[in-house]
């Protein structure tokens, strides 16, 4: 049996999930903050950490800690 590997979804499309997460795959180099990502979409900094949170829990994307902050 081969194993198949699968490329996880991005969120559905015009959703804020999928705002947030284009936006970041089109800026990958970029280290913002939630208030500098919402300023730029033009959403409330919360609407950001429910559509990360989102995106995580359901596996779209994997959460990487920035080594600044810890392991």
């Amino acid at each position: 049996m081969s194993k198949q590997t699968s490329t996880p979804k991005k969120p559905r499309k015009e959703t804020i999930s999928w705002r947030v997460v284009d936006f970041l795959e089109a800026n990958p180099a970029e280290e913002l903050t939630r208030h500098a990502i919402a300023e730029k979409i033009e959403i409330e900094p919360v609407q950001v950490d429910e559509a990360l949170r989102h995106v995580v829990s359901t596996g779209t994307n994997v959460r990487a800690v920035n080594s600044v902050y810890g392991p």
